[in-house]
């Protein structure tokens, strides 16, 4: 049901984006030979593309996706639970999440874990205080729902 919802949204919303940029690209360049009609058609098409591609997609109601790099990404259900991913494969499972410098740092109920995204260097189940020896911060960790919306804000949204 959410997902139905939140796609009917993108409808609405790329619709009206597809017709300011239209109306922007009309006036900008002035020419009698563009067609309104087809810019805008032409502009809906490209912008729903691009909102399902890898780097603009964010999920669909209730589930959520966040890209971190060409391979990395987490995908988020519910907005309690995430999993990140490598090329496909899981790498762990976050609750409280924060990014710093191409490092995740993650909270779950295992403990700590730290991940390198640039080589896919893992340290898993870490206590407080080794979490904090490698430079984790707890106090910057974050549900994923804050780190989300953090990520692709409000502003982001509204634009593409």
């Amino acid at each position: 049901m959410f997902v139905l919802i939140h796609l009917i949204f993108e409808f609405f919303r790329i619709s009206i984006l597809s017709c300011i940029y239209g109306l922007l690209l009309n006036f900008t360049f002035k020419s009698k030979r563009m067609n309104l009609p087809i810019i805008v058609g032409f502009l809906f098409i490209s912008l729903f593309i691009w909102r399902f591609s890898y780097w603009r997609n964010n999920g669909l109601g209730d589930s959520g996706r966040i890209p971190l790099s060409g391979t990395h990404e987490i995908k988020i259900i519910d907005w309690v639970q995430g999993t990140i991913y490598s090329n496909g494969s899981q790498l762990a499972i976050a609750e409280k999440i924060y990014c710093k410098d191409d490092i995740l740092y993650i909270a779950n109920n295992n403990g700590y874990s730290i991940i390198e995204l640039r080589n896919d260097v893992i340290h898993k189940n870490l206590s407080a205080k080794e979490f904090t020896n490698m430079q984790g911060e707890v106090n910057k960790l974050q549900k994923l729902s804050k780190f989300h919306s953090s990520h692709h804000s409000t502003f982001k949204l509204l634009l593409f």
